[in-house]
């Protein structure tokens, strides 16, 4: 009875995670989709957008998306004096993620 109920707690535990991890990839995906499309972000606040991004993305198990995302994301950072290269980072990060 008891292994019964620990098996069943495990497995809710694990549909749990598996919501906030798809949980955590939408909202990532709204947060790149926002910052892509505000003409108006500078290249500091295209870096602080793949900094948030980077942190979401570190915690999800990492599938060949999330680590595509990550990766571009990162490099994002990279050029956080260069609008436009950053916002070419974000875009692919953000196009690893919903395609």
């Amino acid at each position: 009875m008891t292994k019964a109920i620990a098996t069943k707690t495990k497995d809710a535990a694990k549909v749990v995670q598996s919501q906030l991890d798809s949980f955590s990839v939408r909202m990532t995906v709204a947060v790149l989709r926002k910052a892509l499309s505000d003409s108006d972000a500078d290249a500091l606040t295209l870096f602080r957008v793949a900094d948030a991004v980077c942190r979401c993305l570190k915690s999800l198990p990492q599938t060949d998306k999330v680590a595509s995302a990550l990766y571009w994301a990162n490099s994002a950072m990279a050029y956080d004096d260069d609008e436009t290269l950053a916002r070419f980072c974000l875009a692919k990060a953000f196009e690893a993620l919903t395609c």
